[in-house]
């Protein structure tokens, strides 16, 4: 198996090119280390939207701060930027995520948490619902490893080799897996 390159959120982001839609991950899926690193390159997100079914009182950012958001669900924390016009409010069931981010959405990336790779796959632990859905649609995936995250062998697992030479033929994206650094 071809070893893949862990990078740095950062290096991830001076790789990115602007203009796309990228899917982020709610619930325990959101990649903080990430979205952390692109509050201060923000050069890296010129022209991109995110899609992201946040939850409440668990995703706290506003990550309209950062790019045009589309939000299935709403958050407290998502208020301003819903006036200001930075967000798009789409009422969608839990339910009709799923499809909506399988189909219409129109996603070029995901990033979202896995765990730590182990027999060749990396698992999406307990923040697994819409991952999936935009992986179907042929969205890049980008994975911020965290050591922390529980493995889950009968969850949803990607095997890294597959997707990592499915990921180097998507438009020159530069990266699969980022590090993050394991908490205290």
């Amino acid at each position: 198996m071809q070893a893949v390159p862990m990078l740095s959120p950062d290096a991830f982001l001076r790789g990115l090119r602007g203009g796309l839609r990228i899917f982020v991950a709610g619930c325990t899926g959101e990649p903080l280390a990430l979205l952390d690193a692109a509050a201060s390159r923000s050069e890296a997100l010129a022209g991109t939207g995110f899609v992201q079914v946040p939850i409440a009182d668990v995703n706290r950012s506003d990550l309209s701060l950062l790019a045009p958001l589309e939000a299935l669900f709403m958050t407290p924390e998502l208020r301003v930027g819903l006036a200001a016009g930075r967000v798009r409010y789409r009422p969608l069931h839990y339910s009709e995520s799923a499809a909506f981010l399988s189909r219409a959405a129109g996603c070029d990336m995901a990033w979202f948490r896995c765990s730590a790779p182990r027999q060749g796959r990396v698992s999406l632990a307990l923040a697994h619902d819409f991952v999936p859905s935009v992986a179907v649609a042929g969205a890049a995936l980008v994975g911020v490893v965290d050591p922390d995250l529980p493995y889950v062998a009968d969850g949803f697992e990607i095997e890294v080799s597959t997707w990592w030479s499915q990921t180097m033929a998507w438009r020159n994206c530069a990266m699969l897996i980022l590090t993050s650094a394991p908490s205290a």
